[in-house]
């Protein structure tokens, strides 16, 4: 429990009602349980004894089946030890106790990459990506959010031409939530564009990204759990290449898969549903 210390502080500071519950049956790590808001923080500091746990591509998935209506965050210890200012903001957000922005105090302006960058170093849980299309939410002139896209991929369907986008990141300053921010983003978009359809994926270690759909997406594809290669001496991962042999793994080597993704997609040319 010693890596997630200020979490619990964290909680305990903001009067969040939770338990650190323990149970082999279903993970050999623990998990805090905060009823009110049906939230379960799954503590992954990962240990070498439960590498047969770790071999299971599903098992991950399978400790998510035991909370139906519950959001399951998988917390890795990697992600919260090298990002924990943006770790928190996401928990403070699926607690509901983030400073709220409302979207119709935003401006939404393009921005350059090394300010993307900058922004989503700071305040994402991921490394920050190639993006074609860059945009920024400003509240007057201080920047609260950001969000990018890539370049137009020409898809055929039905032979007719098809521009599809990817929205890549979307990402609100640490501590704060923008309501209807991604929305307002996606009309700009929308406007400056015209795409016939945007598509993204989610993190299933963090939501379902039913956000999406209240905004009109439609699941896609639901995509199975990646695999990584973890250093237990220096608490890191590495994607598995696809010549990597795992089966000759180093002594403080360990197979690890995460949660997978979602891929969600909204369609704005009905001619090529």
């Amino acid at each position: 429990m010693g890596h997630y210390t200020s979490l619990l502080k964290h909680l305990d500071d903001h009067s969040i009602d939770y338990k650190v519950e323990e149970n082999i049956k279903v993970s050999p790590y623990p998990y805090i349980h905060v009823n009110h808001q049906k939230i379960i923080i799954h503590l992954l500091f990962i240990s070498e004894k439960n590498s047969q746990w770790h071999n299971d591509a599903e098992s991950l998935i399978k400790f998510k089946d035991n909370f139906p209506n519950y959001q399951v965050i998988q917390l890795w210890s990697d992600v919260y030890f090298h990002n924990t200012a943006a770790c928190l903001s996401r928990i403070n957000g699926a607690l509901g106790i983030s400073k709220t922005i409302y979207g119709r105090s935003i401006t939404v302006e393009k921005i350059d990459k090394p300010t993307l960058d900058s922004f989503l170093k700071e305040n994402h849980t991921n490394d920050p990506t190639n993006a074609k299309i860059k945009y920024g939410l400003f509240l007057k002139d201080q920047l609260v959010g950001v969000a990018s896209f890539s370049g137009k991929r020409k898809m055929t369907k039905t032979n007719i031409g098809h521009e599809s986008y990817e929205l890549i990141r979307y990402c609100n300053k640490n501590g704060f939530t923008i309501m209807g921010g991604i929305s307002k983003v996606l009309k700009q978009f929308i406007i400056d564009y015209s795409p016939d359809d945007i598509m993204t994926y989610t993190d299933n270690d963090w939501s379902d990204g039913k956000s999406f759909a209240q905004l009109g997406f439609q699941l896609m594809q639901n995509i199975k759990s990646i695999p990584f290669i973890w250093n237990a001496e220096q608490n890191t991962r590495q994607f598995v290449s696809y010549n990597h042999n795992i089966n000759n793994l180093n002594d403080n080597e360990l197979l690890i898969y995460n949660s997978g993704s979602n891929k969600y997609v909204i369609n704005f040319n009905s001619i090529n549903d």
